[in-house]
């Protein structure tokens, strides 16, 4: 486990470089989360750090595993919500209704000739 002091350091000299890191990919909204969540895992991975490393660069590198992993989360949330709106287009062609088959505005028959 990483020394207290040390990461309490590190978030005041670098909090403001991961929040500036993370806004260019996020919105404003997401970002103060994943700064805490960025040092939350620095204090858990301190045997991954290397002291002859920058830790400003470390910090970085979380971040931005960070961002990839909640981008990814995002996009597969709306798709998710994409398809679950489109269900029910796909349990009424399951009925056997269609749009093709139904009357038009003008009252013309759809493609398959019924009313």
């Amino acid at each position: 486990m990483m020394d207290v002091d040390e990461i309490e350091e590190w978030f005041r000299c670098y909090a403001d470089d991961v929040k500036t890191f993370l806004v260019y990919y996020l919105r404003r909204t997401d970002v103060d989360d994943l700064v805490q969540e960025t040092f939350i895992r620095a204090m858990g991975g301190q045997v991954q750090f290397r002291r002859q490393a920058n830790p400003k660069t470390w910090l970085l590198a979380i971040a931005r595993n960070l961002a990839v992993d909640f981008v990814r989360t995002q996009q597969f949330s709306r798709y998710i919500r994409y398809s679950a709106g489109r269900s029910d287009v796909y349990a009424a062609i399951a009925r056997g209704y269609c749009f093709a088959s139904r009357p038009s505005i003008g009252g013309h028959a759809g493609t398959d000739g019924n009313p």
